[in-house]
């Protein structure tokens, strides 16, 4: 965030500026990024392997509103202005699915929660433009999350510090019903030019990797979008599930002095698992492949499995996150998590590569 200084993309803030009809307070260029390696890692607390686009960005021209009224315009019309006050003394509420203020108020909501924003809280008035194509797989959503709550700070006199704003937001994202991991804020935040950054959940860290000079890193899009408020959300909240899932029958399998009854409540993370248990990722798809079912039926299945009653197990947080029950018939924990855990021996193995400069190995994984 930069306080009244031109950025990179002068003629959209010169655009934006005249949008607003006044000289913004702040300009905030938020970047896309892209998922080298990790797909689906993250919410596991596995790792990943990513990196920032230098072109493609959300770009906001902003001033303080010196009321509670948050107001979003777009420069692309297929998306309608947005007002709603900052709440006090009850959380915002989502609007209508698929309508981009969600990620608005996820932002927002985001900022006032970590920072326990008196009701004297100011809001904002903005413009956005965007070069990152939507439902691409670029981030454009969270990129929205991240400018909305750097907003929400710095009207408010608040520092907009990269790692407190990616510690807080994964979870402040989830408010538009995606149960989604650390991955796009990470990187968005903490990226560095000219670099790939290896994050680590468990325990957390971050490598900066020097993206080798003499290569070229091509991103292409299929043409299908996956809007996360659509259909996707559905089938990305799924796939969560059968990761929980199987991490579920994991630990009563590694560690058979677990409770059941707690594990249906919350089985943790697999990337947490393997790290206490000094397990690599590899061995402990071995080991998923003997102990996770392949597919679930019904909750009955699930309590025949474990040895628990029905009952608790049709009312335990487990199978119904977001309060919705999941779909038994899609369920397939076994595959998805040794998919994951492959996934994250991938991402140990690619940055190897690159930190050796090793360009026909990276790019065979």
């Amino acid at each position: 965030m930069t306080p009244k200084q031109p950025s990179q993309e002068a003629t959209s803030a010169r655009q934006l500026a005249a949008a607003l009809g006044g000289e913004p307070h702040w300009l905030v260029r938020v970047p896309g990024r892209v998922d080298l390696l990790g797909s689906h890692t993250d919410y596991n607390h596995l790792p990943v392997l990513a990196c920032c686009l230098a072109a493609q960005s959300i770009l906001a021209a902003a001033r303080p509103t010196h009321t509670r009224e948050v107001i979003a315009h777009n420069l692309q019309t297929i998306y309608p202005t947005a007002r709603f006050e900052l709440p006090h003394p009850h959380p915002l509420q989502p609007g209508p699915a698929g309508h981009w203020e969600n990620y608005l108020k996820a932002g927002v909501q985001g900022a006032l929660d970590q920072y326990r924003l008196s009701p004297s809280a100011t809001g904002w008035e903005a413009v956005f433009q965007s070069s990152i194509p939507a439902g691409a797989g670029l981030s454009s959503s969270s990129a929205l999350v991240i400018a909305a709550a750097m907003l929400t700070e710095a009207v408010n006199g608040l520092p907009c510090d990269p790692a407190t704003l990616a510690a807080y937001l994964p979870s402040a994202e989830r408010f538009v019903g995606t149960q989604g991991g650390a991955l796009d804020h990470t990187t968005i935040l903490r990226a560095q030019a000219e670099h790939l950054l290896h994050i680590a959940f468990a325990p957390p860290g971050l490598q900066h990797i020097p993206f080798p000079a003499e290569a070229t890193l091509a991103i292409c899009h299929c043409g299908q979008t996956a809007e996360k408020t659509g259909s996707a959300r559905s089938h990305y909240n799924q796939r969560v599930a059968d990761c929980n899932i199987a991490t579920l029958f994991l630990r009563l399998n590694l560690e058979p002095d677990c409770s059941p009854w707690d594990l249906l409540r919350d089985p943790g993370k697999v990337g947490d698992l393997i790290q206490r248990l000094h397990i690599a990722p590899a061995k402990a798809a071995e080991r998923a492949r003997e102990c996770v079912p392949s597919s679930l039926a019904s909750p009955e299945a699930i309590a025949q499995a474990i040895r628990m009653p029905l009952s608790a197990t049709l009312s335990a947080p487990l199978l119904r996150p977001n309060g919705h029950p999941i779909e038994f018939a899609t369920l397939h924990p076994r595959d998805r998590i040794v998919h994951v855990l492959q996934e994250a021996e991938r991402v140990h193995q690619a940055a190897d590569a690159f930190r050796d400069l090793d360009l026909q190995r990276a790019g065979s994984l």
